[in-house]
């Protein structure tokens, strides 16, 4: 029986290294692209569909900075339909939806540090509005 040292047997080992460099770039790229579409998965709308929205222009300008992501340019929302706005004041009060955006609910995490008192209010108040139309 021989013995083989490292020298003579690192030819045998050689493919198998070759081939664990390969698949590095191909793991790589697909965790590079898994997180793109996480990052991205809420992300902002564009110009044309941030221009949809109306109401007071201060609500609005903090609605598009730290809401729309995930809520949508037209208060659709983007990540189910707990995130829809479109009637939120039918369901909620401006005092409700302060406390919400302050303190978070279900996956919605707490605004408290993004957007301030007053601004949480001016955008609490817009919302309030949003009601089903008269049919």
């Amino acid at each position: 029986m021989r013995i083989h040292n490292n020298k003579e047997t690192s030819h045998l080992q050689q493919p198998n290294h070759r081939r664990h460099l390969r698949k590095k770039p191909l793991l790589l790229s697909s965790f590079l692209l898994l997180i793109t579409i996480s990052l991205t998965a809420c992300g902002g709308g564009t110009q044309q569909q941030s221009a949809q929205l109306e109401g007071p222009a201060d609500a609005v300008e903090v609605y598009k900075n730290s809401c729309l992501a995930c809520h949508a340019a037209d208060l659709s929302g983007k990540m189910g339909p707990e995130t829809n706005l479109t009637t939120i004041g039918d369901r909620l009060t401006k005092e409700q939806i302060v406390t919400i955006i302050k303190e978070g609910k279900g996956r919605m995490p707490t605004q408290s540090g993004r957007v301030s008192d007053e601004d949480a209010e001016k955008v609490a108040a817009w919302l309030a509005t949003k009601k089903e139309q008269a049919k």
